[in-house]
């Protein structure tokens, strides 16, 4: 059994835009890593009660209403706050994609802390979609990306929503 540290972005806000985590990312690898018999904790740059981007659970997104019920059962309405994870406690670190994770994920330095030790000590660094931003901007100690090397996925620009294009602060892609 291992035990997993899943990441997700407390929410981005201003007049015009919200956003935060997607419900699919975080739901789906949660029931199946569960169902396999792993521990998973939720984590956010805040704590509590992260937002979600409401889009993620729309008809469109979500036609069986399946991560819709999951949000609404309260299952990530409690996470422990970022600065207060001791990374030691975990095997794998999963970062959730969705918007938010571009705005308080990506240059969060107590993430890179937990993501340095975990890979150091052997474990399982994995991002989805937007989540992947984080990878983008954690460094190891020797200045170098921890993707240094690596063949790493993005999420690319014809599949953003045009609406949220002009909000994003920089492209994934």
């Amino acid at each position: 059994m291992a035990r997993v540290l899943s990441v997700v972005s407390s929410g981005y806000k201003d007049r015009d835009y919200h956003t935060g985590w997607w419900g699919e990312e975080l739901f789906a690898p949660l029931e199946m890593l569960e169902q396999a018999g792993h521990a998973v904790e939720l984590a956010s740059p805040l704590g509590g009660k992260p937002e979600l981007d409401e889009r993620s659970i729309l008809p469109e997104y979500d036609p069986k209403g399946t991560y819709k019920a999951l949000y609404e059962s309260g299952r990530a309405d409690d996470t422990k706050k970022l600065s207060e994870v001791n990374p030691t406690d975990y095997d794998v670190v999963l970062i959730v994609g969705g918007h938010g994770a571009m705005f308080d994920l990506a240059k969060n330095d107590d993430l890179h802390r937990i993501l340095n030790t975990v890979y150091d000590r052997g474990g399982i660094i994995a991002a989805e979609c937007h989540g992947s931003s984080v990878l983008v901007y954690t460094t190891r100690p020797d200045g170098k990306s921890i993707v240094d090397g690596l063949k790493v996925t993005g999420y690319p620009d014809v599949w953003e929503p045009e609406d949220v294009l002009p909000y994003l602060p920089y492209s994934l892609e």
